[in-house]
């Protein structure tokens, strides 16, 4: 019998293929001691899997849309944008 990840990654189910990814990046995240995986950690992911050639233009794509919200850094901090929660008068 084989496992599922024991199958070339171009046969693997997607979300078989996500959950390992994301299990990849968690997995860095505790080894550096943090609480939340950030879009790079997941992109690291996809690299160490050998998706390579789709890194680069997503991390081009992240830098982008971190600069059009206004968020800094790799995570756990959400974005700048205001909104939510109840007003109090």
């Amino acid at each position: 019998m084989t496992t599922p990840l024991s199958q070339p990654y171009n046969a693997l189910p997607t979300t078989v293929l996500c959950m390992h990814m994301v299990c990849r990046a968690s997995d860095r995240c505790l080894r550096e001691r943090r609480k939340t995986i950030s879009g790079d950690d997941l992109l690291w992911a996809m690299g160490t899997v050998g998706f390579t050639d789709y890194v680069a233009p997503l991390q081009i794509y992240l830098a982008k849309y971190r600069d059009a919200e206004g968020v800094t850094g790799g995570g756990g901090g959400g974005s700048s944008r205001s909104g939510g929660g109840s007003k109090r008068s």
